[in-house]
């Protein structure tokens, strides 16, 4: 994961002149199995700028990592994962992966909107623990200069 970020960050701040950020963040949801889960994770990427500071209609172009647990009966089911994602103002699509503590993977299509809360829909079309995803995010973005 680590070395697809390091790859990926050099070539994209040369090539489309952006400026790097970084935004923690933390999810509470709900999925279609009406079960509860909760998320965290970091994305590391990059929002357009000029000369008199960031664009005053940014979009951005982010890698993010996190952990997802959902909350069973007497377990919690821990998951890890990754997703490309674009935004334009206030709304966003990512695409990804997420997988179990044994590797069993599925893709991830996320979608979210709002600023530094905002709501998010995640659809894992082979995901036993609920296929749709409903959450409310709160992140603190960090631009680096």
């Amino acid at each position: 994961m680590i070395k697809y970020l390091i790859i990926i960050f050099p070539f994209a701040s040369i090539l489309l002149s952006q400026q790097p950020y970084i935004s923690p963040g933390i999810q509470i949801g709900i999925n279609s199995n009406k079960k509860l889960f909760f998320s965290y994770q970091v994305t590391i990427g990059y929002m357009p700028w000029y000369a008199g500071g960031v664009d005053s209609n940014p979009s951005s172009f982010g890698t993010t990592v996190g952990k997802r647990f959902i909350i069973g009966k007497n377990i919690w089911y821990k998951y890890s994962y990754v997703d490309v994602q674009f935004w334009q103002a206030l709304y966003g699509i990512g695409f990804g992966k997420i997988w179990d503590s044994n590797g069993k993977t599925s893709k991830k299509i996320k979608f979210g909107v709002g600023g530094l809360l905002l709501a998010s829909y995640d659809y894992i079309p082979n995901f036993k623990k609920g296929r749709h995803n409903y959450g409310i995010f709160g992140v603190i973005p960090y631009l680096g200069y």
